[in-house]
Protein backbone atom coordinates (compact mmCIF):
# COMPACT_ATOMS: atom_id res chain seq x y z
CA UNK A 1 0.00 0.00 0.00
CA UNK A 2 2.80 2.37 0.92
CA UNK A 3 4.59 1.64 -2.38
CA UNK A 4 1.46 2.48 -4.38
CA UNK A 5 1.10 5.77 -2.52
CA UNK A 6 4.76 6.71 -3.08
CA UNK A 7 4.58 5.74 -6.76
CA UNK A 8 1.47 7.88 -7.22
CA UNK A 9 3.05 10.89 -5.49
CA UNK A 10 6.22 10.52 -7.59
CA UNK A 11 4.18 10.26 -10.81
CA UNK A 12 2.12 13.38 -10.00
CA UNK A 13 5.26 15.30 -9.03
CA UNK A 14 6.92 14.39 -12.32
CA UNK A 15 3.91 15.55 -14.34
CA UNK A 16 3.72 18.81 -12.38
CA UNK A 17 7.44 19.50 -12.80
CA UNK A 18 7.24 18.83 -16.54
CA UNK A 19 4.24 21.15 -16.92
CA UNK A 20 6.10 23.95 -15.15
CA UNK A 21 9.14 23.71 -17.42
CA UNK A 22 7.50 22.98 -20.77
CA UNK A 23 8.21 25.64 -23.37
CA UNK A 24 6.72 23.71 -26.25
CA UNK A 25 3.52 25.15 -27.71
CA UNK A 26 2.18 28.49 -28.89
CA UNK A 27 3.12 31.82 -27.28
CA UNK A 28 1.88 35.34 -28.01
CA UNK A 29 3.99 38.47 -27.58
CA UNK A 30 2.71 41.13 -25.20
CA UNK A 31 3.09 44.11 -27.51
CA UNK A 32 1.31 45.90 -30.35
CA UNK A 33 2.41 43.25 -32.89
CA UNK A 34 0.42 40.48 -31.18
CA UNK A 35 2.77 37.90 -32.72
CA UNK A 36 2.16 34.18 -32.22
CA UNK A 37 5.31 32.03 -31.96
CA UNK A 38 5.21 28.23 -32.07
CA UNK A 39 7.99 26.60 -30.03
CA UNK A 40 8.68 23.04 -31.10
CA UNK A 41 11.36 20.41 -30.71
CA UNK A 42 13.65 19.97 -33.70
CA UNK A 43 16.12 17.10 -33.23
CA UNK A 44 17.40 17.54 -29.64
CA UNK A 45 16.89 21.33 -29.45
CA UNK A 46 13.90 23.64 -29.57
CA UNK A 47 13.14 26.41 -32.00
CA UNK A 48 10.46 29.07 -32.36
CA UNK A 49 8.71 29.99 -35.60
CA UNK A 50 6.46 33.00 -36.21
CA UNK A 51 2.94 31.73 -37.06
CA UNK A 52 0.98 35.02 -37.17
CA UNK A 53 1.46 38.71 -36.50
CA UNK A 54 -0.23 42.10 -36.83
CA UNK A 55 3.04 43.57 -38.19
CA UNK A 56 2.85 43.38 -41.99
CA UNK A 57 6.63 43.74 -42.39
CA UNK A 58 7.29 40.49 -40.44
CA UNK A 59 7.49 37.20 -42.34
CA UNK A 60 5.21 34.33 -41.32
CA UNK A 61 7.23 31.14 -40.88
CA UNK A 62 10.40 33.03 -39.96
CA UNK A 63 12.68 31.43 -37.37
CA UNK A 64 12.66 33.55 -34.18
CA UNK A 65 14.22 31.22 -31.59
CA UNK A 66 16.96 28.66 -32.24
CA UNK A 67 19.35 26.33 -30.46
CA UNK A 68 17.18 26.31 -27.31
CA UNK A 69 18.36 23.78 -24.72
CA UNK A 70 17.43 23.27 -21.09
CA UNK A 71 19.90 24.33 -18.39
CA UNK A 72 18.36 23.45 -15.01
CA UNK A 73 15.05 25.33 -14.61
CA UNK A 74 15.89 27.69 -17.46
CA UNK A 75 16.37 27.38 -21.18
CA UNK A 76 19.12 29.07 -23.21
CA UNK A 77 19.57 29.77 -26.89
CA UNK A 78 19.31 32.54 -29.48
CA UNK A 79 16.52 35.00 -30.34
CA UNK A 80 16.23 36.92 -33.61
CA UNK A 81 15.65 40.68 -33.57
CA UNK A 82 13.99 41.45 -36.93
CA UNK A 83 14.49 45.21 -36.58
CA UNK A 84 18.27 44.75 -36.24
CA UNK A 85 18.52 41.55 -38.32
CA UNK A 86 20.72 39.98 -35.60
CA UNK A 87 20.69 36.98 -33.26
CA UNK A 88 21.13 37.56 -29.51
CA UNK A 89 21.61 35.30 -26.50
CA UNK A 90 18.37 34.61 -24.66
CA UNK A 91 17.44 32.88 -21.42
CA UNK A 92 13.86 31.60 -21.22
CA UNK A 93 12.09 30.93 -17.93
CA UNK A 94 8.58 29.45 -17.93
CA UNK A 95 6.37 30.67 -15.09
CA UNK A 96 2.86 29.19 -15.20
CA UNK A 97 1.33 30.51 -18.45
CA UNK A 98 4.09 33.07 -19.00
CA UNK A 99 7.47 32.79 -20.67
CA UNK A 100 10.07 35.30 -19.44
CA UNK A 101 12.76 35.98 -22.06
CA UNK A 102 15.93 37.69 -20.85
CA UNK A 103 17.78 38.99 -23.90
CA UNK A 104 21.46 39.75 -23.46
CA UNK A 105 23.39 42.21 -25.60
CA UNK A 106 26.95 42.83 -24.44
CA UNK A 107 26.69 43.97 -20.80
CA UNK A 108 23.04 44.98 -21.15
CA UNK A 109 19.92 42.84 -20.82
CA UNK A 110 16.20 43.28 -21.33
CA UNK A 111 13.40 41.00 -20.16
CA UNK A 112 10.21 40.58 -22.17
CA UNK A 113 7.21 38.38 -21.45
CA UNK A 114 5.18 36.14 -23.73
CA UNK A 115 1.85 34.57 -22.73
CA UNK A 116 0.78 31.03 -23.56
CA UNK A 117 -1.56 31.23 -26.53
CA UNK A 118 -4.75 29.24 -26.60
CA UNK A 119 -6.09 28.80 -30.11
CA UNK A 120 -9.73 29.84 -30.37
CA UNK A 121 -12.04 26.83 -30.50
CA UNK A 122 -13.77 26.33 -33.84
CA UNK A 123 -17.46 25.45 -33.75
Amino acid sequence: MRNIFLTTVLFISTITLHAQTAIEGFWVTVDKNNTVIEVLKQNKKYQGVRRSTANKSYKIGELILKEITQKGNKWKGKIYAPSRKKWYDVELTPVNDLLKLKIKVSIFSKTITWKRYQKPKQH
